[in-house]
């Protein structure tokens, strides 16, 4: 097993607690994303996901993936991707699947 050392931003939620960011690229863009211990799946944004991915060969229709993602989130529009190449610091790992939902509200 490797192991590899990525930075992490601590971002205060206005006193209720806090999120623990990670800078990733995925699609040749740098963003950052929650560190979600608990998670099952990673999940993207919707919208980000379909800018990128063309859905004929890389995304699932909703009705084929209910059961990938259990969430806080209740959407009729989930779908499933698989993102080529995601990188966290050094680490690359590819054909990596993400679960895409709306996120507008939490965004």
């Amino acid at each position: 097993m490797r192991t590899f050392a990525v930075p992490l931003l601590l971002v205060n939620l206005q006193d209720d607690g806090f999120h623990l960011l990670v800078e990733i690229v995925v699609f040749g863009e740098s963003v950052f994303a929650v560190v979600d211990s608990g998670a099952s799946r990673s999940v993207f944004d919707k919208s980000f996901l379909e800018r990128h991915i063309v859905p004929e060969e890389n995304v699932v229709k909703p009705k084929q993936v209910e059961n990938y993602a259990s969430t806080l989130f209740s959407t009729s529009s989930t779908a499933l991707a698989t993102i080529h190449l995601l990188a966290i610091g050094k680490l690359k790992i590819k054909n990596y699947v993400g679960v895409g939902l709306d996120l507008l509200t939490v965004s």
